[in-house]
């Protein structure tokens, strides 16, 4: 039996709903690097703070 393809309107998380959309980035941040070389496990990444921290540490 073929399983039925998936398929998602949008992402997950309330943003899509935001307006104005909410900025998910700056510009002039600087990172202090004290994560360069390590693998840091961000939960909450979705949405939230977890997402601001985790765009923060791209």
């Amino acid at each position: 039996m073929a399983q039925p393809s998936q398929h998602q309107e949008h992402q997950p998380g309330d943003e899509h709903e935001m307006h104005p959309h909410p900025q998910s980035f700056m510009k002039n941040y600087k990172a202090a690097g004290k994560l360069n070389g390590k693998t840091a496990l961000i939960s909450g990444g979705d949405s939230g703070i977890g997402r601001a921290v985790s765009i923060g540490y791209e």
